[in-house]
């Protein structure tokens, strides 16, 4: 490359899980002679909700606005007097995103995307399909945050070769320095904050309808009335915050926190013997297996790409119903043995993940596209 290539990415906003990573995404791609830059605004709505916002220096400040369309969330802003210069724009793989459609109107600029590569979370419409293809068969290069993904698009028609997955991860390194700190009083401070109970269950994100809260609490019910020593945590913000708190306050046993990074969440992590997830397995997984911690899910089929790190001896994973969840947690709680095998394997099971792998494939790929476009 004879000059530095241009590079913006496009985000709604930019979550706190994503800052280490885009630090060092940055970093690596300088040295390829590929200068990158953040664009972002503000959350809003749901997404607000969530309180994980964080600033990233050096990022570009992009106003943004939301309404609805019936039962579509519309993102509105103004990206095209940052973007001039730019070789390549990547944006996030939303239909939502009034700007990424203007950019393909008027053929402005070459784009990538990066995201799901499919709908892992819903199940989506025809025209929501429809709208998705657009934009997908549109975009240059993409990169996918999971094999899965991946697959889905070439079957879908896209070319192999212009797919990069990056492997979607937190910074592992960060979390597991913040578990080799916890010490033993951390843990008893924390689990002084609840009742005693020889079995902590643990749910740590979004308080809203994508992590099935009400699947959740049903099942937890029942869970308690099998084993009188079990108890729940709750970890997080958002809209359905109010019915784990009408829950919490029927059930003593059950423990309500706002959300945790570092320090608080490497205790809650290890001070628990099970993450409950029936709903969508997104990030937490990642930081849960780092610090050894098993994850209680479902076959359901709306999961996050991160499901895919998952397998039978890393996780418990029932059939997709309340009964057969209560039964195999149920069924991990009285068998000390499965939990130390578990936990060895969900260590073992993050050696090629975290944002260093995520950052060299994602320059990897932008390397990629700049040889085949040049």
């Amino acid at each position: 490359m004879n000059r530095f290539k241009k590079v913006y990415v496009v985000q709604e906003y930019i979550p706190e899980y994503r800052v280490s990573f885009f630090r060092l995404l940055l970093e690596r791609a300088l040295e390829a002679g590929i200068d990158i830059k953040i664009i972002a605004g503000k959350p809003h709505g749901a997404q607000a909700s969530r309180s994980d916002s964080a600033e990233l220096e050096g990022s570009l400040f992009a106003a943004n606005r939301e309404f609805r369309l019936g039962k579509f969330r519309i993102n509105l802003r103004t990206t095209r007097h940052l973007t001039k210069d730019a070789d390549l724009i990547i944006f996030e793989q939303a239909r939502r995103n009034l700007d990424l459609y203007h950019n393909i109107l008027l053929g402005r600029k070459k784009f990538a995307l990066w995201g799901h590569g499919v709908d892992f979370v819903q199940r989506s419409r025809n025209l929501q399909s429809r709208l998705l293809s657009y934009i997908t068969r549109r975009s240059s290069w993409f990169f996918a945050y999971s094999s899965i993904g991946s697959e889905h698009l070439v079957d879908s028609g896209y070319k192999k070769s212009k797919i990069t997955v990056v492997r979607n991860a937190t910074d592992i390194r960060v979390i597991q320095m913040y578990g080799q700190d916890v010490s033993p009083k951390d843990l008893n401070r924390f689990r002084q904050s609840f009742e005693n109970g020889e079995f902590v269950g643990l749910f740590v994100g979004a308080l809203d309808h994508s992590k099935r809260i009400e699947f959740l609490l049903e099942a937890i019910r029942e869970i308690k009335l099998r084993n009188p020593k079990f108890l729940m945590i709750f970890v997080g913000n958002g809209p359905l915050k109010h019915l784990v708190a009408d829950f919490a306050q029927k059930n003593p046993w059950v423990t309500i926190f706002d959300r945790m990074v570092g320090q608080e969440l490497a205790t809650a992590l290890k001070a628990s013997d099970l993450l409950l997830m029936p709903g969508r397995v997104g990030l937490v997984a990642v930081d849960a297996l780092a610090l050894g911690l098993p994850i209680a899910t479902t076959d359901w089929e709306f999961h996050a790409p991160e499901f895919e790190y998952l397998n039978e001896t890393n996780s418990v994973i029932s059939e997709n119903t309340v009964s057969h969840f209560v039964e195999a947690v149920s069924s991990y709680i009285s068998d000390p043995e499965a939990s130390i095998a578990l936990r060895e394997n969900a260590r073992s099971s993050v050696a090629n993940l975290g944002i260093e792998t995520m950052a060299n494939a994602f320059c990897e790929g932008l390397i990629a596209y700049f040889g085949a476009n040049e």
